[in-house]
């Protein structure tokens, strides 16, 4: 076997060299794995293969015979022969003649009890094997020393921590089932016989903490998610194969394989591998046979490369690719489809502007260019603002992968624990990527654990802020996060973010109509810009949006335009007009709390670090262009805490409205 992936070539020379004989193997162990000839096999048919070939001969023999465990299948025997389940039909003989009725494994041995399982596999490691050999083998009738290996199967379903119940984790089988697997690994007399055990596991942090380290004589190894060389060389082995079986002549058999026949042309495979960060290899084989069947969104494909075969065939991975990246994350990771540009955000300008010079950086081959490009950024402000948005237009605009992460302090918080590392791998593998929390001072929370969680949510956030600092991350994994209440944060949290933009309720008349041209834009409805200052010129309509949020306004669009298709009583021609958004303007009641929307704003005025993202209040004459602020007495204090760059001036008035909205 030559050419061994990375993870591999590691075990076998740790085990040749002889440090270590026992491996625990998780993260990406449910993958195909090239198997350095020409051919992709499952991670536990690979490591047979790896087994019996040549490459793990020593002095002290090669190994004949391999035995497989795990709870749903039992106890399974390989030989060099037979790579297959069931009786190796080579004779095997013993020196230790007591225990070889433990290990001759038949069909009615298939399932065996837990504990039984454990000492075939124990007896197996433990003993000096040796086979007879034959006369055509040798001129002499010695017998010739052989080696086994053991290989254990989703061992998180066997190990005590892991049963979830209480009353499981003294269960006296498996506590002792796990102790006899961990002594394995400092056992000396099986480091002497040279067998080998491989324990494979999705996630190493679903196991007892003890076995998971390297002191305790088992050397743990991850397979990685498959990185764009990977990918790039599976999808050229699909097209090999698909191209030496193919009729060029036939439309009718290149239809049936539209998908294979777009990878014909490697600008297609490359731009395909480019397009699967973060999946696996059984990811990509799963939607190359999906798009053999009938699916809907292949329907339409001639299987000529055509341009518009190629935009499905676009629109065809993107279909599939959330339902991929949630259930790799286990439900931590959501992918979001943005079409929402920054010409469609109205306002915020400062914002935009910062988020326009980031994504050139991004976009740039320019290695200074790219020290730009921060680590994280952190928009706080009211609700309804359009801090998601941002985090949308810049995926638009870079073209990288947007994802949500869920809230991670849920009643589920020691599987969250456990799989975090998982997550944070498959975020590496998607880079670039930019990750969006909103919310992010109750999805994540503080340093400080819940009085309940045993240091659960403390562990947690500790790690995500080791891998949100760490400057190698820089540029891959780009974070955004939202919040309402930046003082709820952690101040080690605050730190990690290179930038605290607040994002404000609008405060001028010509911020009020971007924002209208925005929504009525996003939401794709026609409409003329007289009806926009007609609305804006009203006094009493001014003076009652100065309440709203953008998000409030967009239900009063929506209204207006639902009034309007009521309205038109045939009249299929009407256009939607200053009427119908007045009509719904005139009706909508403000259901804020006001005194909550000025402390929000006062606090992520607070919480920014630079002043050119706070919007000065302004005495211009210019009636469009004066901006400000719609709660009383509160545009001075801007001006001077913009003026003196500290928060003294803010301090009292957020303490006073703390106390009198009651938090």
């Amino acid at each position: 076997m030559e050419n061994l992936p990375e993870w591999a070539q590691e075990l076998v020379t740790l085990y040749k060299i002889g440090n270590y004989h026992q491996f625990l193997i998780d993260r990406n162990i449910r993958d195909l794995v090239f198997d350095g000839n020409k051919n992709y096999s499952t991670v536990r048919q690979f490591l047979i293969d790896l087994i019996f070939c040549d490459v793990l001969r020593t002095v002290k023999g090669r190994f004949d015979h391999l035995i497989y465990f795990s709870l749903s299948t039992g106890i399974r025997e390989f030989s060099r022969e037979n790579k297959k389940f069931g009786s190796s039909g080579q004779k095997i003989t013993c020196k230790e003649k007591e225990i070889l009725s433990e290990l001759s494994i038949n069909n009615e041995q298939l399932n065996q009890p837990l504990m039984r399982s454990l000492t075939i596999l124990d007896n197996a490691l433990k003993t000096r094997w040796s086979r007879e050999k034959t006369d055509s083998e040798s001129n002499t009738n010695e017998d010739e020393n052989f080696k086994i290996g053991v290989i254990i199967d989703n061992l998180e379903h066997i190990t005590p921590e892991t049963q979830g119940a209480a009353g499981l984790s003294t269960n006296p089988d498996l506590i002792k089932f796990f102790e006899q697997v961990y002594s394995w690994g400092s056992d000396a007399r099986i480091k002497s016989l040279n067998n080998i055990s491989i324990l494979l596991t999705e996630n190493r942090n679903m196991l007892p903490a003890s076995i998971r380290g390297k002191e305790s004589g088992t050397y743990p190894i991850g397979i990685p998610i498959p990185d764009m060389s990977v990918r790039q060389h599976y999808l050229q082995s699909v097209k090999k194969s698909w191209e030496e079986h193919v009729n060029e002549e036939s439309i009718e058999y290149r239809k049936q394989f539209p998908f294979h026949y777009y990878l014909s042309e490697d600008e297609n495979l490359k731009l395909t591998a480019n397009i699967t960060k973060g999946y696996r290899v059984v990811d990509i084989k799963k939607i190359l046979d999906i798009s053999r069947s009938a699916d809907p969104e292949l329907q339409k494909l001639s299987g000529l490369g055509t341009a518009a075969d190629k935009e499905n065939i676009c629109r065809f991975l993107d279909t599939h690719k959330n339902e991929i990246i949630c259930s790799a994350s286990k439900g931590l990771l959501e992918i979001v489809t943005s079409i929402t540009g920054f010409n469609n955000i109205g306002g915020l300008e400062e914002a935009k502007n910062y988020f326009k010079r980031i994504s050139k950086a991004i976009l740039s081959d320019d290695a200074d260019h790219r020290k730009i490009i921060p680590k994280g950024v952190l928009l706080t402000g009211p609700p309804g603002t359009g801090k998601s948005l941002l985090a949308k237009a810049l995926s638009d605009e870079t073209k990288l992968n947007l994802v949500r992460m869920g809230n991670i302090r849920s009643m589920w918080v020691g599987e969250t624990e456990r799989n975090l590392s998982l997550v944070l791998d498959l975020l590496k593998s998607m880079a670039p990527t930019i990750v969006f929390i909103d919310e992010i001072d109750q999805a994540l929370g503080a340093r400080q654990s819940s009085s309940g969680d045993s240091g659960v949510s403390g562990r947690i956030f500790q790690q995500i802020l080791d891998f949100m600092g760490n400057n190698d991350n820089r540029g891959d994994v780009i974070w955004i996060a939202a919040t309402n209440r930046a003082d709820l944060l952690d101040d080690a949290m605050i730190s990690r973010f290179d930038r605290i933009i607040p994002v404000l309720l609008p405060g001028s008349k010509i911020e009020w109509k971007r924002v209208v041209e925005g929504i009525l834009n996003q939401l794709n409805i026609d409409f003329d810009d007289t009806i926009i200052d007609s609305f804006l010129n009203e006094p009493d309509n001014i003076r009652f949006l100065k309440k709203h949020s953008g998000r409030s306004i967009e239900t009063v669009i929506r209204l207006a335009y639902q009034n309007m298709l009521l309205g038109r009583e045939g009249n299929t021609e009407e256009s939607f007009n200053l009427k119908y958004l007045q009509q719904a303007f005139d009706t909508f009641k403000i259901n804020i709390n006001e005194k909550m929307f000025e402390l929000q704003t006062l606090l992520a005025i607070a919480s920014c670090n630079e002043t050119t993202f706070i919007p000065k209040p302004s005495d211009s004459a210019d009636d469009e262009n004066r901006y400000e602020y719609p709660f009383e007495n509160v545009d001075k204090l801007i001006e001077t805490t913009i003026e003196n760059r500290t928060n003294d001036a803010l301090d009292q008035r957020i303490q006073e409205l703390k106390q009198v909205v009651r938090i």
